[in-house]
């Protein structure tokens, strides 16, 4: 095994752009779910992610771990969001606490 101690900090990631398929955002979102990769390091299981507007807006978010790297980060997060009435045309995933949802 290679790498940092068991203590080591990862790096902040940088944001992570989500892009809509034919890059075009629908006036109303139903309800959405995709997967994010990471490199092997960078995002320790236990760091929850969140989800930003271009404007810094955040969108609630459920996320999950789908895979593991050897040294226990996550190689692949699940994320899910629900009902957003516009707005989510330029979205981030980044490091930290996710919004709570108002209903």
């Amino acid at each position: 095994m290679s790498g940092g101690g068991a203590g080591a900090a990862a790096p902040d990631p940088e944001p992570v752009p989500v892009r809509w398929l034919e890059d075009t955002p629908p006036a109303f979102t139903p309800g959405a779910a995709w997967g994010v990769p990471w490199p092997e390091g960078e995002l320790r299981a236990d760091e929850p992610l969140s989800l930003e507007t271009a404007d810094g807006r955040a969108i609630p978010v459920q996320s999950w771990p789908l895979a593991y790297w050897p040294d226990g980060s996550i190689k692949w997060s699940g994320l899910a969001v629900g009902a957003v009435d516009g707005g989510m045309d330029e979205l981030s995933v980044v490091r930290g606490v996710p919004a709570v949802p108002e209903q």
